[in-house]
């Protein structure tokens, strides 16, 4: 199984690069209105959403931001969105079989990105 222990946005709708955002059992995201957490909470939805409808697709036109649209729109694999640092626990053989790491190369966690093609990288 899979923990979520933290997590970065880049360059999604109006974040720019959030930093890293720990993960706990609550996690809680404070701020003024409009200051991008509804935005941080999307992009890391999106990284594997529940449902495949509406909000779940990426749109290149709404998801990038406006001031590299025109120049990454060619390019949308070229370019992550959202990293996911995730710890192991003792139920990790599937992960392993599936990604061809060994146990030593996951020992300090995994870390998931997604392209705004979709794309995902481990």
């Amino acid at each position: 199984m899979l923990i979520l222990k933290k997590f970065k946005v880049t360059n999604f709708r109006s974040i720019m690069d959030s930093g890293w955002i720990d993960c706990d059992n609550v996690t809680t995201l404070v701020g003024i209105n409009e200051a991008g957490k509804s935005n941080a909470i999307l992009a890391l939805w999106k990284l594997k959403p529940a449902r495949n409808e509406g909000e779940a697709e990426i749109n290149l036109r709404r998801d990038m931001p406006n001031s590299k649209y025109s120049e990454w729109r060619h390019q949308p694999n070229n370019h992550y969105f959202i990293h996911a640092h995730f710890e192991m626990n003792e139920k990790t053989s599937q992960i392993l079989t599936q990604t061809g790491c060994s146990a030593d190369d996951i020992a300090g966690g995994l870390i998931v990105k997604r392209t705004f093609e979709g794309k995902y990288n481990i």
